[in-house]
């Protein structure tokens, strides 16, 4: 599943909303999908997985998805803080209430802008904040990643281009596109996306940095 935005709302890119959850075969159907419909050429999957999930304060250490259900089950105080969409999504909230046979009521949702989220959970104002899972706030607040065993839909990363461009250098593209995405684990990507996010840095120089330091400029 890939969502974008259509001008008005949130939509299902190329209206598939039951996606596999094998990252290999996800990549393959949506490619020869994109080429079908629109002539887009999906190149390389990056090992990195940017998707959904949740965090808890620094003072709480690392749980499960489960544990994290079963503690709002058993607590009606502890507070789920998400963005406006995720709600409501059919790749959001419902994924995990129906894995995990919950159903969080209204009285535990608080509704934040995505960038309050990180802040206000680290602040301890959110037992559980929605993030996502690469991002640079989780390391760089103290956040702790709620452990996920496969319940949220895959977000790894390609490279787009219309066929017609593709086609003009088909070899030269997926040599570089495997050079850019093939060291991009979550562990690089989320410390890259904490140089932008917490020190303040130019993403572009922090791209320009990771591009020479493997050989590609």
């Amino acid at each position: 599943m890939y969502w974008e935005y259509n001008g008005t709302g949130w939509q299902v890119h190329l209206e598939q909303p039951d996606p596999s959850f094998d990252p290999a075969e996800l990549t393959e159907n949506v490619r020869k999908l994109d080429k079908e419909k629109n002539n887009i050429e999906w190149l390389g999957r990056s090992p990195f997985n940017d998707t959904d999930g949740f965090a808890t304060p620094p003072d709480v250490g690392p749980i499960s998805l489960e544990e994290m259900a079963k503690r709002l089950q058993e607590d009606d105080s502890l507070s789920l803080c998400l963005e406006t969409e995720f709600p409501t999504r059919d790749d959001g909230l419902v994924l995990f209430e129906e894995a995990y046979d919950i159903g969080v009521p209204e009285s535990q949702i608080e509704i934040l802008d995505t960038g309050v989220i990180y802040q206000e959970t680290a602040a301890g104002n959110c037992d559980f904040g929605e993030v996502f899972t690469t991002d640079g706030r989780i390391a760089g607040l103290g956040l702790n990643l709620v452990e996920d065993p496969g319940t949220f839909i895959l977000y790894n990363v390609s490279l787009t281009m219309p066929t017609d461009v593709y086609e003009t250098a088909p070899e030269a593209f997926g040599t570089l596109v495997e050079a850019i995405l093939a060291p991009l684990d979550e562990e690089t990507m989320t410390e890259l996306n904490r140089r932008v996010s917490i020190d303040g840095e130019d993403a572009a120089d922090v791209a320009r940095d990771y591009l020479k330091a493997n050989g590609i400029i």
